[in-house]
């Protein structure tokens, strides 16, 4: 099977920051200066490229919603005076002073080098919610907000999403898809409803699904229109939670999606605060076997007490779990960077190079070293009536408790290590199993990232909680990569706890 690399573009991060680059030394828009952009993602291995052309407005040139070049000129913003000119000046330099389209030119670069372009479209982007303003905000906004367009206060941080069942929103977001659809002819289209799931108040409306349903048949209709134009077959992505039924309730019912062939590709996806590493990618695929299911990793792994980037041997261990799981193939979301000249963006390009390099298939990945860390499902995105995975920290009082830890497969022979946190043990008074058998001798150690790409760039490749103290032991190396371990506490103590989990992969050469 070929192997495949999605990844998607925050234009806001890397694709201005490129073009804030040329403007800032005042060289030239045009193709040539473009192109790099893209080179560096060929460069990398990126085999599917999703441009972002929308987060709250439209980030290139758009007739229908506020764009870049409209918060550009922008002076007042509800009724307050701001200036926006330095995020947006690059765009603004290609679009108006040299009349290139930075996005045309790197579809049709991605084109020229061998990567599928898509566009990818936040479908409910929600940055910055309490600000009075906001340089990601458009004009639409203000009068959903005034008209009562948003889903409501009863949704915390997700208040001002967008309501889809107002046909006003309905019908805006249709429109925006055509007219990009139109304007750039691309290989797919994505709606990625992760930024951000709420597009309902889904508690009053058990069968918000019914709306989507309806919006996702208006997006193929307008993608076959857009085919006729553009002379050949476009593909249909959506990214959406880690659970098929949690899914459903949110409003996306991705089984009718699947059955009416509406959709060709779905990313079941963590948020942001963490990677999650036990979606069940397997049922995604036992349940949907002709769809192409692509894995999301997000680029932070876990957040304990401060968000941490992945390192390459953490995204190699949520990768083998994922493609041994039957996943045609990873999407990376996050792991942007600019190929820029000054090499400000060097050690990012490095790391995003080195983990498409290394854990992006199988059979590269389960030869290097790879860490499994045991994360959880980000509590937003788990709809009321469902219990979410978060099976840490584990309280250790009232007797011996399990956790299964499935890494899916491990190599023949290697050497497999255990790693927990703990806080308020005494290390000697807790006996650890793993499927029933006591483990050995425990030693104070925290595995060291291999080398300096291994860092992230926020982390040096520790993800401890603060104030938790390491110990590892020896695992048995099993193929299948499940292991039910055990915690037994012999003190009586309301305080003792299991806070962190991983397992370290080192396979044998």
């Amino acid at each position: 099977m070929e192997k495949r690399v999605f990844l998607n573009l925050d234009t806001d991060c890397s694709g201005y920051s490129y073009l804030n680059y040329l403007e800032k030394y005042d060289i030239p828009v045009n193709k040539e200066t473009l192109s790099p952009f893209i080179d560096g993602y060929k460069k990398a291995g990126v085999t599917d490229f999703l441009i972002n052309s929308f987060g709250q407005l439209a980030m290139c040139e758009s007739e229908v919603f506020y764009d870049s070049i409209d918060k550009y000129n922008e002076e007042y913003e509800n009724g307050i005076k701001v200036n926006y000119k330095d995020w947006y000046r690059g765009m603004h330099n290609a679009l108006v002073n040299y009349g290139v389209n930075p996005f045309k030119t790197w579809i049709d670069r991605c084109r020229e080098v061998g990567i599928n372009p898509w566009l990818t479209m936040r479908m409910n982007d929600c940055h910055f919610p309490d600000k009075e303003v906001s340089f990601v905000r458009s004009d639409f906004f203000y009068k959903a907000k005034e008209k009562g367009w948003l889903i409501g206060e009863d949704y915390g941080y997700f208040h001002y999403c967008y309501n889809y069942a107002v046909p006003e929103v309905y019908e805006t977001m249709l429109k925006f898809i055509k007219e990009q659809l139109l304007k750039y002819d691309v290989y797919g289209f994505e709606m990625d409803f992760m930024r951000e799931i709420y597009c309902f108040p889904y508690r009053e409306m058990p069968e918000c699904y019914k709306i989507m349903n309806n919006f996702v048949r208006d997006v193929k209709k307008i993608i076959k229109e857009t085919e006729i134009k553009h002379g050949h077959e476009i593909k249909l992505a959506a990214r959406v939670t880690r659970d098929i039924e949690q899914s459903k309730v949110f409003g996306f019912d991705v089984r009718t999606w699947v059955k009416e062939k509406l959709v060709d590709v779905l990313v079941p996806s963590p948020r942001f605060d963490t990677c999650d590493t036990d979606i069940p990618i397997d049922e995604w695929v036992k349940e949907f076997p002709e769809t192409d299911i692509c894995a999301g990793i997000e680029n932070y792994i876990v957040r304990p007490d401060t968000r941490c980037h992945n390192t390459v041997e953490t995204v190699r261990g949520i990768a083998v779990k994922y493609l041994t799981m039957g996943a045609k193939s990873i999407y990376l979301y996050n792991y942007f960077f600019a190929d820029l000249p000054d090499k400000s963006e060097e050690f990012n390009m490095q790391r995003t190079c080195e983990i498409i390099k290394t854990c992006t298939d199988l059979e590269t990945a389960t030869k290097l070293p790879y860490r499994f860390i045991v994360t959880y499902q980000e509590d937003w995105i788990c709809p009321k009536g469902f219990e979410r995975y978060n099976p840490l920290p584990i309280k250790l009082e009232g007797g011996e408790k399990k956790l299964p830890v499935n890494l899916a497969y491990i190599p023949e022979n290697a050497e497999v290590n255990l790693f927990i946190g703990t806080k308020n043990i005494d290390i000697e008074k807790l006996q650890v199993t793993a499927d029933g058998e006591v483990l050995g001798d425990s030693v104070s150690e925290f595995p060291k990232p291999s080398n300096d790409l291994s860092k992230g760039y926020l982390t040096d490749g520790t993800f401890l909680p603060d104030g938790s103290t390491p110990f590892k032991y020896s695992l048995k190396a099993k193929k299948d990569g499940k292991y039910n371990l055990g915690f037994k506490y012999n003190e009586n103590s309301l305080n003792a706890e299991i806070d962190y989990i991983e397992i370290e992969v080192i396979p044998k050469e």
